[in-house]
C-alpha cells in the first residue's frame, strides 16, 4: 500500500520502456515487478528495494559490479555513485 502512496507523489503517468512494451510506472506495484523490470535490462541480484519520494532505490549487480540504482518517476534507471 505504501508504494501506491509514493506513486501519487511522483509522476504516475510516466512510462517505462521495456523492450517493445511500454509499462506505466503505476503498474509496478510489487518488488517482484521491480526485479523483473531490472532483470530485463541485464541486472542480477536485485535487492534492498525501497520506495521513496524520489522514486525506487535499490541495489543490483550488472557486469559483475554491484551498483546502487534509482528508478525515477519517468521510469529511467539511474546509477548512483
Amino acid at each position: 500500500m505504501r508504494f501506491r502512496q509514493v506513486l501519487s507523489s511522483v509522476a504516475v503517468a510516466a512510462t517505462i520502456a521495456a523492450g517493445s512494451h511500454s509499462v506505466a510506472l503505476a503498474q509496478i506495484t510489487t518488488e517482484d515487478q521491480v526485479k523483473a523490470r531490472l532483470e530485463s535490462q541485464g541486472y542480477k541480484d536485485v535487492r534492498d528495494i525501497k520506495f521513496g519520494p524520489e522514486g525506487i532505490t535499490l541495489k543490483a549487480t550488472k557486469d559483475g559490479r554491484d551498483q546502487s540504482l534509482t528508478m525515477d518517476s519517468s521510469g529511467k534507471v539511474i546509477e548512483r555513485r
